[in-house]
């Protein structure tokens, strides 16, 4: 089905001139923002005009000659391929999209086509499947919400249903925000009775069996997304800690850790490169279970950060990997025996994702007990690949 677009805004060309102009590709949003406010864009049009940019950048590789070229696919060669071409990729932004795209026009560099041919037979994709996920990149993902367990945060998930800020997805018992509508003035979000997560993310601890009175470690905490959904399964019981190598990333859990008033979280900067000082509380004893949500090439996001697709280089996975291969070591060494480890990524890509499970399994004699690539084809969200691994 075609998707119909008004017509260009007017500032899009300048938008993209401006970008072409960028020989270090910025962070798109932050470089977004700053022009917003220097411009002094109304919130409609920022949002008009982030959805055009957004289309454009899903669509640039459909301008080139040659896409099949990872250094034209990649942000120096491509910038250089469409100097002073801004107008007319301005204008291919408000063309009706194919309805079965090709991999440049769905914005994924034709590099990877053979990577996609092993994600689709790896996960039995029907040629539907593979338009779906093709058709659905230039599309907006949706904002999935999360609800606190217990009495509070169903009595949440009623008023936010009735007065219209959320409606059903297309995954049963999880909602999402409806169109236009935010959370982060609520009272609701200021209780921590909701979080925004993507549905995929919410569905990738599910098989590692949290229990209340666990210790967990959650060694690539980032901002926290998967730490909350813990610590909601822990119920404020056991431990967990969580980890990460930007305390920047850390500041910001510690505010969401604040505001879901759980108890039970503790926060450890670290390098990276060894087992951090848990504290005598856990020495010589090894959690019950360990997240490894890997730092990777993020292809399972391109929707909502269109900017990374310009990012990859085949170099980049191949030390992605060594970074992924090292994260699992170091989670399974503080992994008591029977425990499970979750090793997640948001990429569809099995360079990361099946590749470095089974070599690390060969060398660690881990059991896999579950593999999978959960939302897009499957459903509408970020596509993202879990592995459960158990220490016998």
């Amino acid at each position: 089905m075609s998707i119909h677009r008004p017509l260009a805004d007017s500032r899009l060309a300048g938008l993209l001139q401006d970008l072409l102009a960028e020989e270090q590709l910025p962070a798109l949003d932050r470089w977004f923002s700053r022009l917003a406010k220097s411009s002094g864009w109304s919130v409609a049009d920022q949002k008009t005009l982030w959805d055009q940019l957004r289309v454009a950048l899903t669509r640039g590789y459909g301008l080139l000659e040659n896409a099949s070229a990872p250094a034209l696919t990649s942000w120096p060669g491509f910038r250089l391929a469409l100097r002073g071409r801004a107008a007319e990729w301005a204008l291919r932004t408000v063309h009706p999209a194919p309805p079965q795209p090709s991999l440049a026009q769905a914005g994924i560099p034709p590099w990877l086509g053979q990577a996609l041919d092993d994600r689709a037979r790896r996960s039995r994709w029907s040629a539907d499947d593979r338009n779906r996920f093709l058709a659905a990149q230039e599309t907006a993902a949706p904002v999935h919400v999360r609800f606190r367990p217990g009495d509070e945060g169903q009595a949440c998930a009623r008023r936010l249903a009735e007065t219209g800020q959320t409606e059903p997805s297309e995954v049963v018992g999880i909602d999402r925000l409806a169109a236009g509508r935010g959370l982060e003035s609520t009272a609701e979000w200021r209780q921590g009775l909701v979080e925004i997560q993507d549905a995929a993310s919410q569905l990738s601890l599910v098989r590692l069996g949290l229990r209340p009175g666990q210790r967990v470690w959650d060694v690539c905490a980032g901002q926290g997304g998967k730490t909350m959904l813990a610590a909601s399964e822990l119920r404020g019981k056991g431990a967990l800690v969580a980890t990460d190598v930007s305390e920047s990333k850390l500041h910001v859990l510690k505010e969401r850790v604040k505001r879901s008033g759980w108890q039970n979280i503790r926060l450890l900067p670290w390098s990276g490169d060894e087992l951090p000082a848990f504290g005598p509380e856990m020495a010589g004893r090894g959690f019950d279970r360990v997240i490894v949500d890997a730092p990777c090439s993020a292809t399972g996001t391109w929707r909502r950060d269109p900017d990374g697709r310009y990012r990859l280089l085949p170099r980049v996975l191949a030390e992605l990997a060594k970074h992924q291969e090292r994260l699992l070591r170091l989670g399974w060494s503080a992994l008591k025996a029977g425990g499970r480890l979750a090793y997640i990524t948001c990429s569809w890509l099995p360079a990361e994702n099946e590749h470095v499970v089974k070599a690390f399994v060969d060398e660690a004699g881990a059991a896999v007990v579950h593999e999978e690539l959960l939302g897009l084809p499957a459903f509408d969200a970020n596509t993202l690949y879990v592995a459960i691994l158990e220490k016998g």
